[in-house]
């Protein structure tokens, strides 16, 4: 595989090569200068991640209890998962591979992490099934999704949000459309998901625009519109304080090689 894109911030590096049509490989290298938490929320897509961990450095919530990482471990995280990392001040290294269509292999319904042995050679796709059937068969995985106890409001709330993020509708009218009042929606929502309603919906949007940047060349404002953000420069700041990095730097036209202003 050819490096095809080395994007540089303050705090990460993230060399970006396409293993084969539909599969992007990352490989971050990330400087965590102080504990943070860190909520996830995949989009429309397949997550294969590996990395070697020191105990303590990386934990994931789960109904309200860390579970910490020690030594070699597999993320398996299906489309629209949340998972709430608890990281420390640390080097953190792993990489990660990206379907954006459904993979044809088994795969978990929820973000599932496996412990190895070591880190697998994987260089293609029929790899990567091979590993992971071999995998699921042998053991169960640690439950990562991040949930805290289950309500039928949240679900719903979250299940609407996931086939219509990128629709524009406030959070008050979504609530008529399911039957709630605004402040019960939302409550519920964030006890069950350590997040706002607002939050999920926006980081769906992230998440997706970043997917379609790392494949088309659209230009950037098509881009975020079709993600579902009205206002360009409003979506340029949110895109530039999560991710670290402008739009163009994961843009697929750009060139291979660029730097965050923060790190220049």
């Amino acid at each position: 595989m050819n490096l095809e894109k080395n994007v540089i911030t303050d705090t990460y590096r993230n060399g970006i090569t396409y293993l084969e049509s539909g599969v992007i490989v990352f490989e971050r290298d990330h400087t965590w200068k102080a504990p943070t938490e860190l909520i996830d929320v995949f989009s429309h897509c397949w997550s294969v991640t590996f990395g070697d961990f020191h105990q303590g450095d990386l934990g994931a919530y789960r109904e309200g209890h860390v579970i910490k990482f020690n030594g070699f471990h597999c993320f398996l995280i299906p489309p629209f998962t949340t998972v709430h990392w608890k990281i420390q001040s640390s080097k953190l290294k792993w990489k990660s591979f990206i379907f954006l269509s459904s993979p044809q292999f088994q795969f978990p319904q929820v973000a599932q992490a496996f412990s190895l042995k070591g880190i697998p050679d994987l260089k293609s796709s029929e790899d990567l099934k091979e590993f992971i059937a071999q995998l699921c068969t042998k053991e169960s995985g640690t439950c990562i999704d991040n949930l805290n106890k289950e309500s039928s409001v949240a679900v719903t709330t979250r299940q609407y949000i996931n086939k219509n993020f990128k629709n524009d509708f406030s959070i008050k009218e979504m609530a008529n459309q399911l039957g709630y009042s605004h402040s019960v929606m939302s409550r519920y929502f964030k006890k069950c998901y350590s997040m706002s309603v607002i939050q999920y919906r926006n980081q769906l949007r992230l998440f997706d625009s970043l997917l379609t940047l790392l494949q088309s060349q659209k230009p950037i404002y098509k881009v975020a519109h079709e993600s579902g953000h009205q206002d360009i420069s409003r979506y340029y700041r949110r895109f530039k304080d999560f991710f670290g990095a402008s739009p163009s730097a994961y843009h697929k036209d750009q060139v291979p090689t660029i730097q965050s202003e923060a790190s220049l």
